[in-house]
C-alpha cells in the first residue's frame, strides 16, 4: 500500500497555491451560456452538469469538451457518449 506523506506548512501552502492557480487558468472553450473563455473550475462544473443530464436521459449524447481541450479531438469512439442509432433508444438505468 501507499505511504502517507506529511508536508510542512510551507509545502502545503505552496501545493494549495499551485492547485488554485491551475484551476484558475482559462480554457478557450466557450461557456454554456455566454463568453468565449472560462476557468478550468467552471469547465469542470459545466461538464459534470452535462454528464448528469446525459445519465438521467435528459440529453441524447454527451461529448466531453475537456477531452477536446487535452487531445484536440471532439469525437470519441466510446459508445456511451454517442447518439443512439435511428429507431434505437438508450436504456435508462
Amino acid at each position: 500500500m501507499g505511504k502517507n506523506i506529511h508536508l510542512c506548512e510551507f509545502e502545503a501552502d505552496s501545493l494549495a497555491e499551485g492547485l488554485n492557480s491551475l484551476f484558475n487558468r482559462e480554457a478557450d472553450i466557450p461557456r454554456m451560456r455566454y463568453g468565449e473563455k472560462q476557468t478550468l473550475d467552471t469547465l469542470i462544473s459545466e461538464e459534470a452538469l452535462l454528464l448528469a443530464k446525459f445519465l438521467r436521459c435528459e440529453r441524447e449524447a454527451w461529448i466531453p469538451r475537456i477531452a477536446s481541450l487535452i487531445s484536440g479531438n471532439e469525437e470519441s469512439n466510446n459508445p456511451l457518449m454517442s447518439k443512439p442509432r435511428l429507431g434505437e433508444k438508450r436504456k435508462a438505468n
